[in-house]
């Protein structure tokens, strides 16, 4: 054998070793880790009474080094997340239940027990919650996460209080991402107004207790949409599942979009305004991901016309210019007939007799006639007409697909 052909035969031979997990080995000690808890806290009260340390130092740091340790066997899943997926709804559904224990105290079912509230264990589970957000994927754990009717007063009473960026991240961000599926509850909120016992300074109580449920909701949206961090992309997936619900599109989805566009009409001379800007383009963003064609459609022409006045699409920031042009090529979408597949299941009759009982001819005649209808229904997609409107996103797109950032191209790009 000569050489070179030794080189090829070691070439194709020589197979790598890959690193692929196949299950959840950590699940007994990530369980132990969520079940430990709040004896980590309690040990840390301990500790802190004790004067080994100083009571917050204990906390913070028996807080951070749990944290650290879930953090560090989770990020060993960044490239597999779906090994998580059999484990995610029971350890949501402990972390939750910590939540619920140990939260504000309300007259509501959630709390059962008379211990007094301890803040640093409802702390520590959102920040698990949060980590298991990250590496899973909010769009899977919303999922996964309760939905009972029960849990829209407290989750709600619990984002009303005085808001410290500093300090109630985690809990900001998980909490909007849970108010997010409970608002799909499939009742009229409005039958579940109550406004009584909300401890909140923004607004004032006095005039927190004219507002309504769904008020109150958006009154929190709109605070979490001007945020510096992440809780503003919760913040905008919240507000998009919420006016897209049936009992209020009707009023809440175009005074919605009207408060989104004046905060886009004023200049973002500050970092917090370009903040603002970002979770307002966000947000609808998702609600012309998530409504109704036939009901966004009389709303899409006037917001278009709004949207080029303002010129987002050729803003300095590209986090405006991508989530601008995102917008606008949803807004086509809306313009655009939908196609029905032509491969599409069509249901027949469900019993077998009928079906074989049939004359032959009678089910050439049957396949002929869908063969027809199919080439019909062809025919009119073929005579759509297109709005005038189109022609203005297209060339918007296509001027996308020469921006100097790649996150602008690529969103152009499948726009186009």
């Amino acid at each position: 054998m000569s050489p070179v052909e030794g080189a090829e035969e070691d070439a194709y031979t020589d197979v790598g070793v890959e690193c692929i997990l196949d299950m959840f080995r950590e699940h007994s000690k990530v369980k132990l880790m969520l079940q430990e808890i709040p004896s980590v806290i309690e040990k840390a009260e301990v500790a802190a009474a004790s004067q080994v340390l100083d009571a917050a130092d204990s906390l913070q740091f028996a807080a951070e080094k749990a944290f650290e340790d879930l953090k560090k066997i989770l990020d060993h899943y960044q490239e597999q997340p779906h090994l998580l997926d059999p484990h995610l709804e029971e350890f949501l559904g402990y972390l939750v239940t910590l939540v619920r224990e140990v939260g504000v105290k309300s007259s509501s079912v959630w709390y059962r027990n008379t211990r007094a509230p301890k803040k640093a264990v409802a702390t520590q589970a959102f920040k698990y919650i949060y980590l298991l957000i990250k590496v899973r994927g909010y769009k899977i754990v919303v999922n996964k996460l309760p939905h009972e009717v029960g849990d829209l007063l407290p989750v709600l009473e619990m984002l009303e209080q005085p808001y410290d960026e500093s300090d109630d991240f985690y809990k900001s961000y998980v909490l909007l991402l849970w108010l997010s599926i409970v608002v799909y509850m499939p009742f009229n909120i409005a039958d579940f107004d109550a406004t009584t016992g909300a401890a909140t300074t923004q607004p004032s109580e006095m005039e927190q207790e004219k507002l309504t449920m769904v008020n109150r909701l958006l009154v929190v949206i709109k605070q979490h949409l001007r945020s510096a961090q992440g809780s503003r992309d919760m913040a905008a997936f919240l507000a998009s599942r919420l006016v897209t619900r049936p009992d209020l599109r009707d009023h809440q989805l175009p005074s919605f979009m009207e408060h989104c566009l004046q905060v886009l009409s004023t200049p973002s001379t500050q970092h917090r305004s370009t903040f603002h800007h970002l979770g307002c383009l966000r947000a609808l963003g998702l609600v012309w991901k998530h409504g109704r064609r036939d009901e966004l459609l009389p709303l899409s022409v006037p917001l278009l016309q709004r949207l080029q006045q303002q010129q987002h699409t050729t803003s300095p920031d590209c986090l405006i210019r991508k989530l601008a042009i995102k917008l606008v090529q949803r807004i086509g979408l809306t313009f655009l007939a939908p196609r029905l597949a032509s491969w599409r299941y069509r249901r027949g009759n469900r019993s077998l007799v009928i079906n074989m009982s049939k004359p032959q001819q009678q089910q050439l005649n049957d396949h002929d006639k869908r063969d027809q209808d199919e080439e019909e229904q062809k025919q009119e997609e073929e005579d759509v007409e297109v709005v005038p409107e189109i022609e203005d996103i297209i060339d918007q797109l296509l001027k996308g697909l020469k921006d100097t950032d790649t996150v602008v191209r690529w969103s152009s790009s499948k726009g186009v």
